[in-house]
């Protein structure tokens, strides 16, 4: 990249989700939120605000809820801390989660079973796509996933697994999609995962994750991954990280398309160590940021892994 290149920030152009998929998701909430004690809200430690669907917020009302900060394994656990504190004082049970391992499970049960003020609740589980659903289940019931069936008298033909700790959790197969409040959290979304790979601009994405890393407490991880120092702000890091891995095309020129999608799949994967998105009460995603192309270059996103555990 030359100094007359256009540094400013590139536009996500981020594919937004099908409104009515929406619509049918937030039909199915309500339709079963009179069945359940208790709502547990799956957000993701490393991006608590942009993984939250206020319109997903709002169906679940006056309902008793939990919010779960799943994949604290992921996130920085001084910021995590934070979060819980943050939601805490807002009024709400909030509790942090790693439902790879099952650490935090038994806290989360415990905290169920106090906001729905019963020693066995029912609950629901609720959280946009790639936030642990699929984990949190399968740790809740076991291997068996064994399931309850109807119940007489409510549940109508619902399908309820018996948790190990005794709690009836309602298994919902429906998917209730991101929000998109801003360019901000449409970028959170993208690194963590929660958007499918067509959706997002893949090198914008890992330039603006790179930007994170260069200030202040992921510094060293910046300066490890591309070799780069800090405080040099005309550098390329994904050029840099290119060159690094041997990714270079016809005349020596770096592939930043690969380098990006190979910095996303470390962060998801926990590579870069733990690191958080947002900080209570501040905005850490950087302004301006270079890709290392220019302005109204696409770059071809490739199909990742499915990071939905």
């Amino acid at each position: 990249m030359t100094p007359e290149d256009d540094r400013d920030l590139l536009p996500m152009k981020v594919v937004a989700p099908n409104p009515g998929h929406m619509a049918r998701a937030r039909r199915e909430l309500r339709e079963n939120l009179r069945l359940v004690d208790v709502v547990l809200e799956l957000l993701d430690a490393r991006a608590p605000l942009a993984s939250r669907n206020p319109s997903l917020s709002r169906a679940v009302g006056e309902k008793p809820r939990v919010i779960v900060l799943n994949k604290a394994d992921l996130a920085d656990p001084e910021a995590t801390a934070r979060w819980v504190a943050f939601f805490r004082r807002g009024g709400a049970e909030a509790v942090s989660l790693e439902a790879q391992s099952g650490r935090g499970l038994d806290q989360m049960e415990v905290a169920a079973g106090r906001a729905a003020k019963k020693p066995v609740a029912r609950i629901m589980l609720v959280g946009i796509p790639n936030v642990g659903k699929s984990s949190l289940l399968n740790r809740l019931a076991g291997r068996a996933r064994a399931r309850v069936g109807a119940l007489p008298g409510v549940t109508r033909g619902k399908q309820w697994v018996k948790t190990k700790a005794g709690h009836l959790l309602l298994d919902l197969p429906g998917i209730f999609p991101p929000s998109f409040a801003g360019e901000n959290e449409q970028w959170a979304l993208a690194v963590t995962g929660a958007l499918p790979d067509f959706a997002y601009d893949h090198e914008v994405a890992a330039a603006r994750l790179a930007e994170l890393l260069r200030h202040g407490r992921y510094a060293a991880v910046y300066s490890e991954r591309f070799g780069l120092a800090p405080e040099d702000a005309a550098a390329e890091p994904l050029a840099a990280l290119a060159r690094q891995r041997g990714y270079v095309g016809a005349g020596g020129r770096p592939d930043t398309a690969r380098a990006a999608d190979a910095l996303l799949k470390d962060f998801r994967l926990g590579v870069l160590g733990r690191v958080t998105l947002e900080q209570p009460g501040t905005s850490t995603t950087p302004k301006t940021v270079s890709t290392g192309r220019k302005p109204g270059t696409p770059s071809e996103p490739s199909q990742t892994e499915d990071t939905e555990a």
